[in-house]
């Protein structure tokens, strides 16, 4: 177990999280139409952190083309 966690923590960048939070935070009813800013305000994230998030995603092997809530990325 103990190598699990550390090859995890390891492997965990925080644009992962932000990633993660713009996700959960663009499926949420007011949220489904809002744009990709309306939805990161959301989430708390600071431009920085939206533009670190969206990068992440694009130099993934399969990135997502839109945030679960329908939202562009």
């Amino acid at each position: 177990m103990n190598l699990l966690v550390r090859q995890a923590q390891q492997d965990w960048v925080d644009e992962q999280w932000w990633f993660g939070l713009l996700c959960q935070a663009s499926v949420t009813a007011p949220m489904t139409r809002a744009s990709l800013s309306e939805v990161a305000r959301r989430a708390r994230l600071s431009g920085r952190q939206l533009a670190a998030a969206l990068n992440w995603n694009a130099a993934r092997p399969r990135p997502r083309a839109r945030l679960p809530g329908g939202q562009p990325c």
